[in-house]
């Protein structure tokens, strides 16, 4: 059944120039842009296309397969990461016009570097000074995994081949996530409108998280108040019950509803006891909270916390099936090979059809041979278990080198080697969690993540907002205040905000638990439900 834009979607939908799209939590956010992307894609001649930048690989996928669903061929397109784009599009295509010869470039982590390298540890304001260091590095053919926004912008301001190739080859540049961008990403960005290709920017300010690694929501409100973009807002979450969603705008000081929500779903839970009492009375509710919200698998429940080390140790203490969300070697840094690896370890989990995969890399009619000899590869990977595939490495290595058209240096091969030969590792990696299992992640990795029912743990003084938050170099208490905004609002049916009477720092000393000032400002006790725990007993409240 096509499902029809609201007023405000299709008031961006419309849209034909370049924009700006604030999108609440569950408000349809990647459903709007894949209809922004379909219109702009029905007028694209034969030898054009559009740029669709996601924060994350799994944000593009779906975009990409909401994209084709609508019947936009990407052959000209791109869809990927911003490191992914400035990389494979500009970087290695056009290296040769700055340096007079083809070179074989390596991108690694920034500790690896030689100074000369270092681009963003010796970044100047002054134009002609950057490209003289971009130009550098490029000589030696090492960059830094962490400036390819950088190098990419200096070589759109500075290489007329590449400014005539992105001219001519796109017409519009869509970038999700903008309240979280870089400067060097939003320097670059501003350049594409520049060259005359439309811009669109999908935000919102209060999803900001990122502030910590030099990311800022200033640039998304750049954007919003530039006469030259058209501005637009899609309010209504769809996905949230709405008693969260009242809770979660009371939390941003926004209006009081109405008429609130009196099926209250935001749950606060006193436990007396420490983080194991909490996770035995998490244990303990599993079930019953599954049967009263109609929940039908337990990947559908997640416990987010601010710390590894804390999702670790809940992970001992639960006692049940769980899957903790973690990085393995070949997320460290960014080359199109670690990226092509990590994109088909997750389609082998996927257990999806080998073609949806190819087309990404080989076209059937482009290449017909290629990509035969690359299918049988593939379906021969998803023939065998996950720990089998350690014994499989020139199926792995024949398919990047049809995928990619070559391979990177012994580095990734080194890595992939690595996570295929600890099955463990592999599967905490890059395989979904089963439906058997809870997910434990960090509330930034829940980022555009969602699940019937979320337990948001370390709502506590000292850590949510962290101790000294006044020190930072940034607006810390708002970015810990939007974390926890994120939190809440992962949550389709439930939300629980477990606290206890003591918890355990860093050293694994034992501290009086303090509610976060989060959980005492203005209105909110009146829209959620406050109930007291205990890790037993005949009685269990919900």
């Amino acid at each position: 059944m096509m499902i029809e834009p609201s007023k405000e979607q299709a008031a961006a939908i419309a849209c034909e120039e370049s924009a700006v799209v604030s999108a609440r939590p569950g408000s349809g956010k990647t459903f709007t842009m894949a209809r922004m992307i379909a219109k702009t894609s029905e007028r694209l001649l034969s030898y054009q296309g559009i740029v669709a930048i996601s924060y994350t690989r799994k944000a593009s996928a779906q975009l990409r397969s909401g994209c084709t669903g609508l019947g936009v061929r990407d052959g000209n397109s791109f869809f990927g990461t911003i490191d992914a784009f400035c990389l494979g599009v500009i970087i290695q295509q056009f290296v040769s016009h700055v340096v007079g010869q083809k070179v074989e470039l390596e991108v690694a982590d920034d500790d690896r570097l030689p100074p000369v390298s270092k681009i963003k540890d010796r970044w100047s304001k002054r134009d002609e000074d950057r490209w003289d260091l971009v130009r550098e590095a490029l000589g030696l053919g090492v960059l830094p995994v962490s400036a390819l926004s950088e190098v990419a912008f200096c070589m759109v301001r500075h290489v007329p081949a590449v400014r005539d190739f992105l001219r001519a080859r796109y017409v519009a540049v869509y970038i999700d996530e903008y309240q979280d961008c870089g400067l060097a990403q939003h320097m670059l960005f501003r350049e594409l409108v520049d060259l005359g290709i439309r811009g669109v920017a999908f935000g919102d300010m209060d999803q900001a998280i990122f502030a910590y690694d030099g990311r800022s929501p200033d640039f998304l409100h750049e954007l919003i108040v530039d006469p030259r973009f058209k501005t637009f807002e899609i309010t209504e979450n769809r996905r949230c019950h709405r008693s969260i969603v009242d809770y979660s705008l009371m939390l941003l000081d926004e209006q009081t509803p109405s008429c609130p929500c009196q099926d209250k779903r935001v749950v606060l839970a006193e436990v007396p006891g420490d983080e194991g009492d909490v996770a035995r009375a998490i244990r303990g509710r599993l079930d019953v909270i599954s049967e009263r919200y109609g929940v039908a698998c337990r990947n559908e429940f997640a416990l987010l916390s601010t710390s590894n080390r804390m999702l670790k140790r809940y992970a001992e203490l639960l006692s049940v099936p769980s899957k903790i969300v973690v990085s393995t070697k070949l997320d460290d840094g960014f080359s199109r090979s670690r990226a092509f690896f990590r994109e088909l370890l997750a389609f082998l989990y996927s257990g999806g059809y080998a073609g949806d995969f190819l087309d990404r890399y080989i076209h059937a009619e482009q290449v017909p041979r290629m990509r035969l000899k690359a299918n049988d590869l593939l379906q021969r990977l998803q023939q065998v278990p996950d720990d089998s595939w350690g014994g499989l490495y020139d199926y792995f290595f024949g398919l990047e080198e049809l995928c990619l058209d070559g391979v990177d240096g012994p580095e990734t091969h080194i890595y992939l080697r690595e996570v295929l030969s600890d099955v463990d590792k592999l599967r905490d990696g890059f395989r979904p969690a089963r439906k058997d299992e809870v997910n434990l992640l960090t509330y930034h990795k829940a980022k555009g993540l969602e699940f019937d029912v979320v337990f948001c743990l370390d709502c506590y003084q000292y850590i949510m907002p962290k101790y000294k938050y006044e020190e930072a170099d940034y607006d810390a208490y708002r970015q810990a205040l939007n974390v926890h905004y994120v939190g809440l609002t992962r949550a389709r049916k439930v939300c629980y905000i477990p606290l206890a009477e003591r918890r355990h720092n860093a050293n694994e000393e034992t501290r009086c638990a303090s509610p976060s000032e989060f959980l005492q400002m203005p209105g909110l006790k009146d829209l959620r439900r406050e109930v007291r725990w205990d890790a037993g007993g005949a009685f269990i409240e919900i």
